[in-house]
């Protein structure tokens, strides 16, 4: 599909018919993006295709290939208010257990978004 964002976390790229349907999507369709959370070190197929390809990106706790480019992370200078996924200056999205636990938090909607709601329902 055009315009996809896909996330990727936990594989290997151990796969070469895999890899070739990812770096495919990332070559067929330049307004998509695949960002790739490692919980280690970037796989070497991974790294040698994300840094031709903008649209592929690879995190780590402490680097990352964004647009092309690897790089060390900069950790914020200061707090960011609840966003938990800077521990100790490592970036911890890298991690499936944070990973998961961070996008279950950002998908629930809070109580003070129904504020002002109705508990009555309206039908059409």
């Amino acid at each position: 599909q055009p315009e996809t964002l896909t996330l990727v976390a936990g594989y290997s790229f151990g796969d070469e018919h895999l890899n070739e349907v990812l770096f495919d999507a990332t070559a067929r369709r330049p307004r998509s993006e695949i960002i790739v959370f490692c919980y280690s070190d970037i796989p070497q197929v991974l790294q040698n295709r994300a840094q031709l390809t903008p649209n592929l990106q690879a995190v780590t706790s402490d680097k990352a290939i964004l647009g092309g480019r690897l790089a060390p992370w900069q950790p914020p200078e200061e707090e960011l208010g609840s966003v938990d996924f800077w521990v100790d200056g490592k970036f911890t999205l890298g991690d499936f257990s944070s990973l998961a636990a961070h996008l279950a938090l950002s998908s629930q909607p809070t109580q003070s978004e129904f504020t002002g709601l109705s508990s009555e329902t309206q039908d059409g």
